[in-house]
């Protein structure tokens, strides 16, 4: 794989959902460093001149489900936003496309992604995203609430997380 050209302020913050009862989810969430508070990760908003506004809601998921042991399924890359009128309909449509032709490319390089830990790590890859984050809600022992995590660490994760979910032992 090529090396993208990365930004150092975006990253891709990772997390478990449980939208649906008993199957959870991971998603991806593209997010960046504050500039004022550089621990701190905000959320892309559309428009105002925006860092990475062509980010805003953008999500990268799929779904882990008993049946399916060991793996996760459904990867799926898409904006979720609450509202969206043509203006921003339009930035969206191209920014998706041009995810898609990156993932293309990859495809064309190395083969079909073989599971969601890969997917993920490509999408990061094509929007030159090198750094991940988990989010906890208590202060963590470096004074941030994020665990940051490079690709490798971002694939573990995953994969602990899916076999937590098989044993049924996943916080969600």
């Amino acid at each position: 794989m090529r090396e993208p050209r990365t930004d150092p302020e975006l990253v891709m913050q990772v997390a478990t959902q449980n939208p649906h009862g008993g199957t959870t989810q991971l998603v991806g969430t593209v997010v960046y460093r504050d500039p004022e508070d550089r621990v701190r990760l905000l959320s892309p908003l559309f428009g105002f001149n925006e860092p990475y506004a062509d980010y805003a809601d953008l999500h990268i998921s799929s779904y882990i489900v008993e049946p399916l042991e060991g793996s996760a399924y459904g990867d799926t890359i898409s904006f979720r936003p609450y509202q969206v009128e043509l203006g921003r309909a339009e930035p969206m449509v191209k920014t998706l496309r041009r995810i898609n032709r990156g993932l293309e490319r990859l495809d064309q390089q190395l083969g079909r992604s073989p599971d969601f830990a890969t997917s993920l790590i490509r999408v990061a890859h094509v929007i030159g995203c090198a750094t991940f984050a988990e989010y906890f809600e208590e202060l963590r022992a470096d004074g941030s609430h994020y665990r940051w995590m490079d690709p490798d660490s971002v694939r573990w994760w995953i994969t602990e997380k899916i076999n937590a979910r098989d044993s049924d032992t996943l916080s969600a």
